[in-house]
């Protein structure tokens, strides 16, 4: 059920909000990140985030992040959930955001593939897990 709620929210905001990402070419440059909870640093391809056909830049980039021999999009989640008009906080001890969102909260840990969805578990698709990646002293 929330693999289908949150596919219509991201295919949704991808065609009524105009959001896409494009992935750069294998030839182009990668930024250096660091995932915050392991201390391993890692050389990432940045992706393009569009909104609305407009080019938009974050403090962190969107990345290509390869987890089981695949390649996922990782894009700061409290960038996303604002300009989709959901409010966000962040709970550094625990390592948990908070998205909160048309009477929703979504609960998600960073590293753990459950997220809750007004405190009922749903497994992330595919099981990705939220990471916390640090780029310049950033954590995002």
């Amino acid at each position: 059920m929330f693999k289908k709620i949150l596919s219509y929210v991201l295919v949704g905001s991808m065609l009524i909000g105009g959001i896409t990402f494009a992935e750069k070419r294998q030839d182009e440059a990668t930024v250096s990140m660091t995932d915050a909870q392991t201390g391993i640093e890692g050389h990432y391809l940045p992706v393009d985030l569009l909104m609305g056909g407009e080019d938009v830049l974050s403090d962190v980039p969107a990345i290509l992040y390869q987890l089981r021999g695949a390649n996922r999009t990782l894009v700061p989640v409290r960038f996303i959930s604002e300009n989709l008009g959901a409010t966000v906080k962040w709970d550094g001890d625990k390592k948990e955001v908070s998205i909160f969102y048309k009477n929703k909260l979504i609960t998600l840990v960073i590293d753990n593939p459950i997220a809750y969805v007004n405190d009922v578990p749903y497994e992330l698709p595919d099981s990705v897990p939220p990471k916390l990646m640090k780029y310049m002293d950033i954590n995002r």
